[in-house]
């Protein structure tokens, strides 16, 4: 029992999970990035599920500062320290947002540090544990995007059927009257029909051209997602 205890526990001075307990637990979850840090905040340990969603070796990220997977935003915020700090003070801090993998990519994912205790209580480091959430950050944009254009639809429906055929009706109407009075009308108004005629007609032309430039943004929007998926 001792022995299996042993396994599991933070060594002080090594800092470090156990090679048997790394091998047979963590890389056994493939889809999940799980790395330490020690006090200083340099990497120590890697996973192969964070080699394989960071795409860094571990001879290569082994000693690297712990900012290495943020943007440079959140690094110019101050967040990598402040996660610790949390995760310190409350016992765990969870969050998603962006991280950065070898190469400058980004991906979404949704995070949680661990402080890491030896015996004794003393704070020997940190563990983060990450899971790739970016398709289904997409798919989610995907059906906003597509309820987004359901509606567009629904509002052009409606136009069509109750704006553009009020105007419709007016200028049809107007027109049928010059055609059939126009000789004997005053010239005067005559004129100002022939005004009228030409004021709903441009009305008329701006409001399918809005509704055509809105209507091929959304279309727009959501080819490029197409093809970044």
């Amino acid at each position: 029992m001792e022995n299996g205890k042993s396994k599991i526990k933070v060594l002080e001075g090594q800092h470090l999970l156990s090679a048997e307990f790394f091998s047979q637990v963590v890389d056994s979850l493939p889809d999940y990035s799980i790395f330490t840090v020690d006090n200083d905040l340099k990497i120590n340990s890697w996973s192969s599920g964070s080699t394989q969603l960071f795409q860094y070796g571990v001879e290569e990220i082994m000693g690297k500062d712990f900012d290495i997977i943020f943007t440079e935003e959140d690094k110019k915020n101050g967040l990598p320290k402040t996660e610790i700090a949390t995760a310190l003070k409350d016992g765990v801090v969870a969050d998603n947002r962006w991280h950065i993998r070898k190469g400058g990519s980004k991906f979404y994912a949704f995070g949680q540090v661990y402080p890491l205790s030896a015996e004794g209580g003393k704070t020997v480091g940190y563990v983060k544990i990450l899971r790739d959430l970016t398709e289904r950050r997409n798919a989610e944009k995907y059906a906003k995007e597509v309820e987004e254009l359901s509606v567009h639809k629904q509002s052009i429906l409606f136009i069509l059927s109750h704006d553009l055929r009020s105007l419709l009706t007016g200028v049809t109407g107007t027109a049928e009257y010059l055609n059939k009075n126009f000789d004997k009308m005053d010239k005067g108004a005559a004129k100002e029909m022939l005004a009228l005629l030409h004021k709903t007609s441009v009305e008329e032309l701006n409001l399918l051209d809005y509704l055509s430039r809105v209507g091929k943004n959304k279309i727009r929007r959501r080819s490029i997602y197409s093809d970044k998926n």
